[in-house]
C-alpha cells in the first residue's frame, strides 16, 4: 500500500511539473528470490551517463531530457535487465533482478570442492529469513561515539593496527587526544528508526562540532553484512555474504567449535585483489540455522575510500530462540587527511570509535564497558574535552571559529562585527575604515542595540548606522528589531534579496571582500537614508515569519542621475511592506 502510494506521488508531482518532453521513471528494485529491497542498484538510460542509484528500501526516480528509451538495471551479482519505455512520459517501473549464475558457479559440486564454497552458499540462502531487518520485531539500540587524534609528539608504527588490538591505550593523554563524543538512543523497526530516545553531544573546540557530525553522519551505522553490499562514505563494499561473494572472495573453513547456544563453524575470508571495496577477516556460523553469530572484518589499505585510511568491524550477535539479533557493533577507523605527504612530514590523523548495543525493546541495555567500547569512561571523557576547551589555544581557535563562522568577533560584552565591514575601497570614499560593534548576551540575553561609524579617507565624509532588538516575552521565539542608517550603498542593493538567503556573511553591498582583497573599487554607490523596522515569529521548528517596513531615500550621483517629468530630482522615496515566511 505505502508503495503504490509514494509512486503515484511522485508520477502525480512529475506529470504536473516536469518539463515538456522530459522521461521521469520512478520505482522499486527488488530480488526475485525474497522479494526484498535491492539497494545501491545502478539506474541508467543506456549509452547516457544520466543514472542514479536505488535508496535502502530499493527505490530509485530518474529523470531524462533526452530520446533515450532503454532502461538498464544492473548490480553485483544480478543479471542486468533492460526495460523499454516510451521517451517523454512518466512512468512507474518496478523490477525484480535473478541473481547471476556465472558469478556462482564455484558452487558447483566437484571431487576436492572446498567446503567453506559450499557453506557459504546455503548460508546465502538461509540469509534472508536470518536478517532481523525483515522481521516485524522492534529493537533498541544505543549508540555512542568516540573520535580521538594521535599526538604529534610521539610516532608509532602501524599506531592502527596496535589501537585495535589493545596493545595501546588511549587513555594516554600523550598519545590521544579527544575531539569529540556523541551519545544516541532510539527504537528501530526493520530498516527505519521508529522514535528517538535521547541525542548528546560534545566537542573540543565546540566549532568543531557541525564539522564531527558532518563527519559521523557520513558512516553508515547500521551495518548489515546480510545486504550484498555495505554503504560507507558513499561506497559500496562487498559484503563476504554477498551473492556475488565468490567473485571477490576466497573462504577458508578453519574449524567447527562447540559452545552454550551449539555447534558453529568458523570461516575465514580473504579479498582475491587488496583493491578491490572487499575485507579480510572471519566469521562463526551456527549449525542450525546459517545465521552469523560473530564476524570480525578489516578493510585492505589498497581499498580506496575517500580519506579512509584504516577500517575495522566487530560484530556479535545473541540468540533469541531461533533469531539471531546483533547485540554489539563496533567500527574502528583511521582517517588521513593530508593532502600530501613525504616522510619528513607529519601525518594528520583521527581515530574513530563507533559502537551500537542492541536488544530487543523488552529487554534492558547494559554496558559495562567504558565509552563506545573503548578504555575511557563517560565521565572521564567529559572531564577531558571540558579541560581541553579551556586551554589558552583551544580558547584561541574557538575566537578565530567564531568569526568565520558568525562573522563577529566577542570582545567581552561586545562584538566586533560583522568583520567583512571593517573597510572597503571605493571610488567615492577612497579607502573607507569602519568600527561595527554590537551587544551581544553577556550585556543582556534578550536585548541588543550596535552599529557602526565609518570615515572615507578620500571624500572626508562620515557615515553611521545603527540598530536595536528586542526578544519579546512569549513561548515561541519573536523579535522585533528597527534601525536607521546614513551611507552610501550600492545602486543595485537588494534588499529582499538579502533577506532570503539568509547567509550571515553575506551582505550584498561593497565590503573588504570583494574590495581590499580584490585590489578593486566600484564608483555604482549613491547616498541613502533609510529607516527599518520588523517583527519576526517562529510558529513551530520549522516555519518562520516575518514582516518588513522599510523607508529609503535615495540620493543621485553622477553616474546615476534622477530625472522626472517637471526636471532633475536630488532624491526620491521608496517606500515598502514586505512578509517573508521560511519553512
Amino acid at each position: 500500500m505505502r508503495t503504490s502510494l509514494v509512486v503515484t506521488l511522485f508520477l502525480f508531482i512529475a506529470f504536473r511539473f516536469s518539463l515538456a518532453g522530459e522521461t521521469v521513471v520512478v520505482g522499486y528494485v527488488y530480488s526475485s528470490m525474497d522479494k526484498s529491497p535491492l539497494p545501491a542498484v545502478n539506474v541508467y538510460f543506456e549509452g547516457t551517463q544520466t543514472g542514479t542509484k536505488t535508496d535502502e528500501e530499493g527505490f530509485y526516480i530518474l529523470r531524462n531530457l533526452g530520446q533515450e528509451n532503454k532502461l538498464v538495471f544492473s548490480s553485483i551479482g544480478y543479471k542486468n535487465q533492460v526495460i523499454t519505455i516510451r521517451p517523454g512520459e512518466p512512468v512507474s517501473i518496478t523490477v525484480y533482478l535473478r541473481e547471476d549464475i556465472r558469478a556462482l558457479q564455484e558452487l558447483l559440486v566437484f571431487p576436492g570442492v572446498n567446503p567453506a564454497t559450499l557453506l557459504m552458499k546455503k548460508v546465502r540462502e538461509a540469509a534472508a529469513s536470518n536478517d532481523i531487518h525483515n522481521t516485524s520485531l522492534t529493537l533498541q539500540s544505543q549508540e555512542e561515539e568516540l573520535i580521538l587524534m594521535p599526538s604529534g609528539k610521539t610516532y608509532i608504527s602501524g599506531r592502527f593496527e596496535k589501537w585495535i588490538s589493545g596493545m595501546i591505550d588511549e587513555r594516554d593523554s600523550s598519545l590521544f587526544i579527544p575531539l569529540y563524543m556523541a551519545q544516541e538512543g532510539y527504537y528501530h523497526k526493520g530498516r527505519k528508526v521508529q522514535n528517538t530516545l535521547n541525542r548528546s553531544t560534545l566537542a573540543s573546540p565546540e566549532n568543531l562540532m557541525i564539522l564531527m557530525e558532518k563527519l559521523s553522519g557520513s558512516l553508515k551505522t547500521e551495518l548489515n553484512f546480510y545486504n550484498n553490499n555495505l554503504m560507507m562514505f558513499g561506497r559500496n563494499v562487498i559484503s563476504p555474504l554477498s551473492s556475488a561473494g565468490n567473485a571477490f572472495y576466497r573462504y577458508y573453513l578453519i574449524d567447527s567449535i562447540s559452545g552454550k547456544e551449539g555447534k558453529q563453524y568458523l570461516v575465514r575470508f580473504r579479498t582475491k585483489n587488496p583493491k578491490n571495496l572487499a575485507f579480510n577477516g572471519e566469521m562463526y556460523i551456527d549449525s542450525s540455522t546459517l545465521a552469523i553469530t560473530q564476524i570480525s572484518a578489516t578493510l585492505p589499505r589498497q581499498a580506496n575510500i575517500n580519506y579512509v585510511n584504516e577500517l575495522s568491524v566487530d560484530q556479535q550477535f545473541s540468540s533469541r530462540g531461533s533469531v539471531w539479533i546483533p547485540k554489539s557493533t563496533e567500527l574502528k577507523l583511521g582517517l588521513n587527511y593530508s593532502v600530501q605527504v613525504d616522510s619528513a612530514t607529519f601525518v594528520p590523523e583521527l581515530y574513530v570509535y563507533r559502537k551500537v548495543s542492541t536488544t530487543l525493546s523488552d529487554s534492558a541495555i547494559y554496558n559495562g564497558e567504558g565509552f563506545a567500547g573503548t578504555a575511557f569512561q563517560k565521565e572521564e571523557l567529559e572531564y577531558k574535552l571540558a579541560e581541553l576547551n579551556d586551554i589558552p589555544l583551544m580558547k584561541t581557535a574557538r575566537w578565530i571559529a567564531d568569526i568565520v563562522i558568525t562573522g563577529y568577533a566577542q570582545l567581552g560584552k561586545l562584538d566586533l562585527g560583522k568583520v567583512y565591514q571593517l573597510g572597503r575601497l571605493t571610488e567615492q570614499e577612497g579607502l573607507r575604515l569602519n568600527i561595527p560593534l554590537r551587544t551581544n548576551e553577556l550585556f543582556a540575553p534578550n536585548f541588543t542595540f550596535g552599529g557602526y561609524w565609518g570615515y572615507g579617507m578620500a571624500s572626508k565624509s562620515h557615515y553611521y548606522s545603527v540598530f536595536t532588538g528586542l526578544k519579546l516575552p512569549f513561548k515561541r521565539k519573536t523579535v522585533l528589531r528597527g534601525g536607521y542608517t546614513d551611507d552610501i550603498r550600492r545602486t543595485d542593493y537588494e534588499y529582499n534579496d538579502y533577506m532570503v538567503k539568509e547567509n550571515p556573511l553575506l551582505s550584498g553591498d561593497v565590503d573588504i571582500a570583494n574590495t581590499i582583497i580584490s585590489f578593486t573599487s566600484t564608483d555604482r554607490l549613491n547616498k541613502r537614508r533609510e529607516w527599518n523596522i520588523s517583527l519576526s515569529h517562529d510558529w513551530n521548528d520549522d516555519v518562520e515569519t516575518s514582516l518588513h517596513f522599510r523607508s529609503n531615500r535615495y540620493f543621485e550621483n553622477n553616474q546615476l542621475p534622477f530625472v522626472s517629468i517637471s526636471g532633475t530630482d536630488p532624491d526620491y522615496l521608496h517606500q515598502s511592506l514586505t512578509l517573508v515566511t521560511s519553512f
